[in-house]
């Protein structure tokens, strides 16, 4: 099994998981490891401890060149696995619904908007 399809794996395990809130996951500045000596922006970052590792998905904003001095931004969803010095171990990029499923259900999770609208209208 690739590393890809095991990624695969583990994102919709996580998926499961934090649909069932058995996992928590915060919002934080990413980690200069992320970003250091590129173009790249990173503006929305989760992480969560799972099994002595730290998983996260974030977005990443970066340059799509069309020629040498003409570009516009782009985005991606990433998730990555790093260890408790923000080392990243585990990179995954790849268009996937399973991946947007994760990012919109942690994103859902975080903000609270459940318990937003109870306070509300409750």
């Amino acid at each position: 099994m690739s590393v890809n399809e095991k990624s695969l794996k583990l994102i919709i395990k996580l998926t499961r998981e934090t649909a069932k809130n058995s996992m928590l996951w915060q919002v934080k500045s990413p980690p200069k490891s992320l970003t250091y000596a590129t173009d790249d922006e990173i503006f929305t970052y989760f992480y969560a401890s799972y099994k002595d590792k730290v998983v996260a998905i974030f977005v990443r904003k970066y340059k799509h060149y069309h020629d040498e001095d003409d570009f516009s931004w782009s985005e991606r969803n990433v998730f990555a696995v790093l260890d408790y010095q923000d080392r990243v171990l585990i990179e995954f990029d790849q268009y996937s619904p399973a991946l947007t499923d994760l990012f919109t259900i942690v994103r859902e999770k975080v903000s609270n908007l459940d318990g937003l609208l109870d306070d509300l209208l409750g």
